[in-house]
């Protein structure tokens, strides 16, 4: 039992250090490889559900991202749809909201740290979340008759709009705007 521990252990250090992490671990990630457990991990999206996905230690954001939209659509997603998103990190600082899209090749774990770092110097004022969001846009997408991904776009772009991303006089956000509407159309249509 303590061999097969053992080497549990020192698997997920060696693969840590192999991958060439920046950050030390966590906790959160030290209490999961002590269980011998894989990390569980939610990643939320702006309706308010999430998707609950196993990651390793050098689990790369490309690799979080794929997981959870294999999850969502219940099947091995397309390449236009991967490329579509990206994992969003939503972080409420002291009351202020920062936000931001992760680079695939970072490290999730990593990421992890580095919030955990910040809670710990501000523990009653920091929340941090992963989001699944969209990272480009495809108008033939609002077409599309998959109403999952109707959903996520709808979701996402209700986000942006009530925080402040769009501007009424200009051109681009309008035709955006507008998406936004058919939409909401679309939905209520199924």
């Amino acid at each position: 039992e303590v061999r097969k521990y053992a080497n549990f252990v020192f698997m997920r250090l060696y693969k840590f250090y192999m991958k060439r992490r920046k950050y030390t671990p966590s906790y959160f990630e030290i209490s999961f490889i002590e269980n011998l457990k894989p990390i569980t991990l939610n990643v939320h999206l702006f309706n308010g559900e999430y998707v609950t996905v196993s990651i390793e230690s050098y689990t790369t954001i490309r690799e979080l991202k794929s997981k959870v939209l294999n999850v969502i659509f219940q099947e091995e997603v397309s390449l236009e749809i991967n490329l579509s998103y990206g994992i969003h990190e939503v972080s409420y600082l002291s009351g202020e909201l920062t936000s931001g899209f992760i680079e695939d090749s970072e490290y999730v774990m990593d990421i992890y740290s580095i919030w955990s770092f910040q809670f710990k110097t501000n523990p009653n004022k920091s929340n941090f979340k992963f989001y699944l969001k969209r990272l480009l846009f495809f108008e033939e997408q609002l077409f599309d008759n998959n109403s999952t991904l109707i959903n996520l776009l709808y979701c996402d772009l209700s986000f942006d709009y009530l925080h402040g991303k769009y501007n009424i006089s200009n051109n681009e956000d309008i035709r955006i705007l507008s998406s936004l509407k058919v939409i909401s159309d679309n939905l209520l249509n199924q």
